[in-house]
């Protein structure tokens, strides 16, 4: 009666056939491993896309000829042109001075030059 108890014919099972026991071990460590992974990757995932989401704000932004698209540099708080849409060039003043963008050009700007792509 000893033998029927399901404890026992594990034990028994794993004595007799060692080698297919040590390789379902191993297989289900694997693919429980495999699943952990793929769980964690696919979380990661949804949460970068997000993040992603709300710092633009917008999927796609058309900027129409003739206009520029100007962004804050706060993106989540900024009320820029993702609020209230592109600007007309012709609506542009100033004049530049300082160049703070890219850091090897940075420094003041002798000859301004207006020049819109």
């Amino acid at each position: 009666m000893k033998d029927l108890y399901t404890v026992n014919l594990a034990k028994k099972n794993i004595e007799n056939k060692k080698a297919r026991s040590i390789t379902l071990i191993f297989l289900v460590g694997i693919l429980t491993f495999i699943l952990f992974m793929s769980s964690f990757i696919i979380f990661s995932l949804k949460n970068g896309m997000k993040s992603l989401s709300d710092r633009m704000g917008a999927d796609i932004i058309v900027v129409p000829e003739g206009y520029v698209f100007a962004m804050g540099d706060n993106r989540s708080v900024s009320a820029d042109c993702r609020r209230f849409g592109c600007i007309p060039l012709e609506k542009i003043e100033g004049k530049v001075t300082i160049r703070f963008w890219p850091l090897n050009k940075f420094g003041t700007i002798k000859k301004p030059v207006a020049k819109f792509i």
